[in-house]
């Protein structure tokens, strides 16, 4: 009953990411040094090696996305890889009047999305056995296989989402603030949700304090479990720019693993084979953002134009600063999984797997006061609401002002959605033992495949790592 279970909530899982997604503003990236490929290949080795008390590990890394137009549908409205703005066009995606360009302007939109980091993590672990020897209880050595770790990464994250235009006609003239599409989704007045371009943050990215537990640990087989606390080191999302560079998860997240090594080879053959499976659980707390969304069944309304009731001044306001507000944004677990074959000799490590990486998608709800119903979507006359219209057209008047109900807004258009991505990885390991001091130096690569192109970053990346434990 239980198998039967799993693979029902593992098939809707993997259908609800196989759907695809638009109108999205907000992407949920994976920091650099969150992959267990990195983190467990080589560094394994002296980590959990209850020989040495001490050990320190430093990994340097560089991944960079693909696919950049598959996940540009991601924000772009749905079925569209590429938006026409025009007032005249019966095909058109955009209408310019929502967006404050000239009646008779005609352009076309794309995005591409593309991220790259950099960066690098410290990690160490110290066997607590020393620290608490307080003796046998009932006959076990209780702290002999705990040891205490901590990490730290750095990263330098660089987002683009590489807003282009193209066959622009009758653009405004170059001293107003808007006249284009470029200017248009930079425009100074929106507070939320530019569409920029190029963004970048550098700053430590998150700090990990945990204790593992070794329950055997030989060159040939290994039991080890973990757990921590994962603290973020950069500031949460602003929700300023529309994928906006950002330094790890920004929550506080709870973290727990396991790690096996198998063997399959004999004791007395040369060389050691081994099954490695590791898992690596994170829970992130929820925390208040800021993040825009659309309103129910109007892909991009948030970037019409907004008017208040009863405004004595008849303001015409963009929709990204009404409908962007304060959520408890929930983002649940995150699941690193990964198994892999590796081939050791005394001095030389290799090994290939296969991992993913999955995240069961945000939930995000109203906190204090909620929404308040204040506004309507602007209509062609002063105090005049426009219910009906979409980003691609202007509904006639409403008879009497029509606000924006809670009701009405969608705010799954504000969190990152359920997605799976796959991976394939390789790494090297050259490994010296000595009786008083270990190293270890080595490399890896790996490259991602997300199960739909359209709500994930695919990424290829490498790495290099050493360390020693004494």
């Amino acid at each position: 009953m239980k198998k039967s279970t799993l693979c029902l909530s593992l098939c809707a899982f993997m259908l609800q990411a196989e759907s695809p997604k638009f109108s999205q503003s907000f992407l949920f990236t994976r920091p650099g040094q969150q992959q267990l490929a990195l983190r467990q290949s080589l560094w394994h080795n002296l980590l959990y090696d209850r020989t040495k008390d001490t050990a320190i590990e430093t990994a340097v890394f560089y991944q960079k996305s693909n696919h950049a137009h598959d996940i540009g549908r991601y924000f772009l409205p749905p079925n569209r890889e590429q938006l026409l703005v025009n007032s005249t066009a019966l095909n058109r995606d955009v209408l310019p009047y929502w967006l404050d360009l000239p009646e008779d302007f005609s352009g076309n939109l794309s995005l591409a999305p593309e991220q790259s980091q950099v960066g690098f993590m410290i990690e160490g672990r110290y066997v607590i056995g020393k620290l608490f020897n307080t003796g046998k209880i009932f006959g076990m050595d209780v702290f002999q296989n705990w040891g205490l770790f901590g990490s730290i990464a750095f990263s330098s994250v660089k987002n683009n989402i590489n807003l282009t235009q193209t066959d622009v006609i009758n653009p405004g003239p170059i001293t107003d603030p808007v006249n284009d599409i470029i200017t248009a989704f930079n425009n100074p007045e929106w507070v939320f949700d530019k569409i920029n371009g190029p963004t970048k943050k550098t700053n430590f990215s998150e700090i990990r304090i945990g204790l593992a537990t070794t329950f055997l640990s030989s060159p040939r087989a290994l039991v080890v479990a973990y757990s921590a606390l994962s603290f973020p080191t950069g500031k949460k999302p602003s929700g300023e720019i529309l994928f906006g560079a950002q330094n790890g998860y920004g929550h506080v997240g709870v973290v727990s693993g396991a790690l096996l090594q198998i063997p399959l080879s004999r004791p007395n053959e040369e060389y050691r084979l081994s099954l490695a499976i590791s898992l690596e659980n994170i829970y992130l707390l929820r925390n208040h953002q800021y993040r825009s969304f659309d309103l129910y069944k109007k892909p991009w309304s948030r970037f019409m134009l907004m008017r208040k009731k009863d405004d004595p001044n008849n303001i015409l306001i963009p929709g990204v600063n009404v409908l962007t507000h304060g959520l408890r944004v929930s983002p649940h677990n995150i699941i690193d999984f990964g198994t892999g074959m590796r081939l050791a000799s005394s001095v030389v490590e290799g090994e290939v797997g296969f991992a993913l990486w999955a995240h069961g998608g945000e939930r995000a709800e109203f906190f204090d006061n909620g929404w308040v119903p204040e506004y309507g979507i602007a209509g062609s006359a002063v105090n005049k609401s426009a219910s009906e219209s979409t980003i691609s057209f202007l509904a006639p008047d409403d008879p009497v002002f029509v606000t924006i109900l809670e009701s009405d807004l969608d705010l799954k258009s504000a969190v990152q959605v359920p997605n799976l991505v796959y991976k394939v990885y390789a790494a090297v390991n050259i490994l010296t033992l000595k009786e008083k001091y270990d190293i270890d130096l080595g490399f890896g690569a790996f490259k991602e495949m997300p199960h739909n192109e359209t709500d994930a970053l695919g990424m290829w990346g490498i790495w290099f790592a050493g360390g020693t434990a004494f």
